[in-house]
């Protein structure tokens, strides 16, 4: 259990990278260094005098695969490990509702 528990932080971790990636892509404006030629860029790995931007494209992408690879792995796993019909625990479950949260009152809050 606690390996698995470690592989979903990771999985979580490696998507955030991911996010940021997307974010670099767009701050460097690299979005349209590869075109529409995936998975390779114009045909090649990386050449030519677009090689940075290229570079950081095809960088983005092959991660976002790698993402969504170890999500499926990750959901392969969850599944083999708890099965269907497992119960499970609703995670605010033992929060009590907004309404009842006195103390918030002089909020507006009803």
């Amino acid at each position: 259990m606690k390996r698995l528990s470690y592989f979903a932080w990771f999985v979580a971790g490696f998507n955030l990278l991911t996010i940021v990636g997307g974010a670099v892509v767009r701050a460097t404006e690299s979005g349209a260094g590869c075109g529409r030629s995936w998975p390779l860029c114009q045909g090649t790995v990386v050449s030519g005098a677009e090689e940075a931007r290229r570079l950081t494209e095809l960088t983005h992408r092959s991660m976002s695969v790698v993402a969504a690879l170890l999500v499926a792995v990750l959901v392969v796993l969850v599944f083999r490990k708890f099965g269907k019909g497992t119960q499970t625990v609703e995670p605010f479950s033992g929060l009590e509702s907004p309404s009842s949260w006195s103390h918030c009152s002089g909020l507006g809050w009803s």
